[in-house]
């Protein structure tokens, strides 16, 4: 299959019900993204991610912060294409995500368009 003509798969993973809702919205309108699966703990992200095979983890500090250290790597041995990017809002957030495996990190009080920049760039 022709990967460049179909739409990214994302998984969100996010506490948070009206912020995945929102998160959804804006993949799906903005960026054209499938969305293929969401969780709001980390144990439903991991019984689930592997049979969606996403090119995307969309996953929230929050839930990356509880992990034992070694989640990403976890995930990324069912989905070993998949990028990942963690959202936060709390200072110093960025570091620390990238230490625990992340590709990016977007703050969750960034401008939409900055988000888009960020998924963009880790998709391509």
């Amino acid at each position: 299959m022709n990967t460049a003509n179909r739409p990214r798969r994302v998984w969100i993973a996010e506490s948070n019900l009206p912020v995945r809702q929102t998160l959804r919205i804006f993949l799906e309108e903005r960026l054209s993204c499938l969305v293929v699966g969401e969780s709001e703990t980390v144990d439903n992200l991991i019984e689930q991610i592997g049979s969606a095979n996403p090119d995307l983890l969309l996953i929230a500090w929050d839930l990356l912060r509880w992990s034992s250290g070694c989640l990403i790597g976890d995930l990324r041995r069912q989905c070993p294409h998949m990028k990942v990017v963690c959202l936060g809002s709390r200072p110093g957030t960025a570091a620390r995500a990238m230490a625990a495996g992340a590709d990016a990190f977007a703050s969750k009080a960034d401008h939409p368009l900055r988000l888009k920049a960020v998924i963009e760039a880790a998709l391509s």
